[in-house]
């Protein structure tokens, strides 16, 4: 049976802020938990029943009949304006709230109460509007405006934040503005009316290009990260431009002095190094801005600011995985490649008609570090990317009238209209079986099984932790990748450093300084992976050292502590599939 893989099932936890959050109700699978409900694109308002196999098709369905509960909304793109008492919304996979066209995309109708929401990508919205304050946790917000916010590992850009008050929360109230990454907003106001409440609560946050208003000396930052910023202590209305340039009241800020001394002038009586302990204006050295990858490189000065001796910002230090139309400029094996064109940032299918692939070149984790995610940002496509998907949605064959149905399976319809248990279902419906599994056509329509749900999309990776050192004249095997691990090696004439590569031929190698090199990967499987979450597999005997059976991406993934372990394995190996038939949201 084909169904949608949901992460946060009975028992699992919904992380907010540091440790806190909520423990999903048991439930069984067709029945509503008691303290969530289900929202998916293959959901239906008039027949779900918010149940993880009958979810409800839109989040407004979900937020206004399961008031104050927390919505769990399966991957894909929503274009509809949420608007409810107290909307509480947690994206399950890659979710997308698209607002092009809206006047308005969250609208929190409980007035001083916070509206919550988690995992979720907001953008092209006039206004994201709250009458209380917005909780975002591990949100991305694009080109839109936004009112009353904080939040933690978040990450805004081309945004506006409006409201005269209060507008980014710092200081109201726990939990703070930390752990934040501001790229492009024209207009952030970190201004705070309220009394005798703690004023450090904005830190740990990258500020790049951004103007921000700071109008009261009772906001302050500390730990945080300014890159060519603009800052005004009063209110000087909305800027249309950023910096370099500046407008009437506005200030550049080239350095640290820079930000006291303006601020020295206004608030005399404050202690100015206080209210910016530890604050830098640098380069936060992001891996490729460019493309959306706003994780850090390994030597930017954002890697142990934060008072707790790890990363400001949004995101970690990470490997970049980089396109580049010099295969030894970027981090692909171009050997790999199929019916792809690769340029500088850009993969696009040669022959639009086709599936493609290619894999990546084997990037080294040698001191095991936890492995947090698989990149997500180069995902670019019609539909939030899923034509990226190492599983075909659907299956090779079709189902003719005279044939019997699987049970409790999904199928979509091709070719004419078809007659199931009473219901017609047209050329592109998709139903889901339950005991009638007979179906009757007068045009020739055929049933095509749905061999997964269509809205979580994933890549394949493979992990080792090396083999035997290799010693100079033994033979190479054609398609292993070794590690230079020490020293220089030199393979065909190529030298290799730190760097892997893949044989081409069973040449052995030569080194001039007793350079060590390693097998990285000799015939380990690809398996299926989930991008945009840490990676996770279950594996033999159910311990963490036992051999990887499938990765958090395999529609048999089996879920739940007991049963699945985290991976910090010494090398990684990513591959993409692009499969162009595969189904839209």
């Amino acid at each position: 049976m084909a169904t949608y893989n949901w992460k946060y099932k009975g028992g699992s936890f919904i992380k907010y802020y540091d440790n806190t959050g909520l423990f999903v109700a048991d439930s069984d699978d067709d029945v509503k938990p008691d303290n969530v409900g289900y929202v998916a694109l293959f959901g239906n308002d008039e027949t779900g029943n918010g149940s993880r196999n009958k979810p409800w098709r839109t989040i407004s369905k979900g937020c206004s009949t399961a008031i104050g509960e927390m919505i769990i909304v399966g991957s894909g793109v929503y274009r509809e304006t949420v608007q409810g008492f107290l909307p509480r919304i947690c994206g399950d996979s890659d979710v997308i709230l698209d607002g092009t066209g809206l006047d308005y995309c969250v609208s929190n109708n409980s007035g001083g109460n916070n509206c919550v929401v988690i995992d979720v990508t907001m953008k092209n919205a006039i206004y994201y509007a709250s009458r209380g304050p917005s909780n975002y946790y591990r949100c991305r917000v694009e080109n839109t405006g936004i009112s009353n916010f904080y939040g933690t590992d978040n990450i805004f850009t081309n945004i506006t934040v409006y409201n005269g008050n209060n507008a980014l929360y710092p200081a109201q109230r726990s939990p703070s503005t930390k752990n934040n990454t501001f790229v492009d907003c024209k207009f952030l106001n970190l201004f705070d009316n309220f009394t005798n409440v703690d004023p450090f609560n904005i830190h740990s946050n990258i500020f790049k290009r951004c103007n921000l208003l700071m109008d009261i000396g009772s906001c302050a930052m500390k730990y945080s990260i300014l890159q060519e910023c603009n800052v005004a202590l009063a209110y000087a209305g909305v800027p249309n431009t950023l910096y370099p340039t500046t407008e009437a009241g506005w200030s550049k800020i080239d350095s640290l002095q820079d930000l006291k001394d303006l601020f020295a002038i206004v608030h005399p009586s404050l202690d100015i190094n206080e209210y910016f302990e530890n604050c830098i204006v640098a380069d936060p050295k992001f891996n490729n801005i460019e493309i959306g990858d706003y994780s850090l490189a390994f030597d930017s000065p954002a890697k142990n600011l934060s008072y707790l001796g790890t990363f400001v910002g949004a995101r970690s230090i990470a490997y970049p995985i980089k396109a580049s139309a010099v295969e030894n400029e970027g981090d692909f094996d171009f050997s790999s490649i199929e019916n792809l064109t690769i340029s500088d940032n850009s993969i696009i299918l040669t022959n639009p008609t086709l599936d493609a692939s290619v894999e990546t070149i084997v990037k080294a984790n040698l001191i095991g570090r936890e492995l947090a995610e698989a990149p997500i940002f180069g995902f670019s496509a019609d539909r939030n990317g899923q034509y990226i998907d190492s599983l075909a949605d659907l299956s090779e064959i079709t189902v003719s009238v005279g044939t019997s149905l699987k049970d409790l399976t999904p199928y979509i319809v091709e070719g004419a209209s078809i007659i199931l248990n009473g219901n017609i279902y047209q050329p592109g419906e998709r139903f889901t079986t339950k005991d009638v599994l007979d179906f009757s056509s007068d045009g020739g329509g055929v049933c095509r099984e749905i061999l997964e749900a269509p809205q979580r999309h994933t890549i394949m990776a493979r992990f080792s932790n090396g083999g035997a050192s290799k010693s100079v004249g033994d033979p190479l095997v054609v398609g292993y990748w070794y590690y230079a691990i020490s020293g220089t090696i030199n393979y065909n004439g190529v030298e290799y450093f730190q760097k892997s590569f893949k044989a081409i031929d069973i040449n052995s190698f030569t080194t001039s300084d007793g350079g060590v090199l390693i097998e990285a990967f000799t015939n380990e499987e690809y398996q299926h992976y989930e991008p945009g979450i840490a990676f996770s597999s279950n594996n033999v005997g159910n311990v963490r050292t036992g051999q990887i059976l499938r990765g958090n991406g395999d529609p048999d993934y089996i879920r739940g502590t007991a049963f699945e372990f985290p991976i910090n394995a010494r090398f990684i190996q990513l591959k993409y599939i692009i499969r162009v038939k595969n189904l839209k949201p």
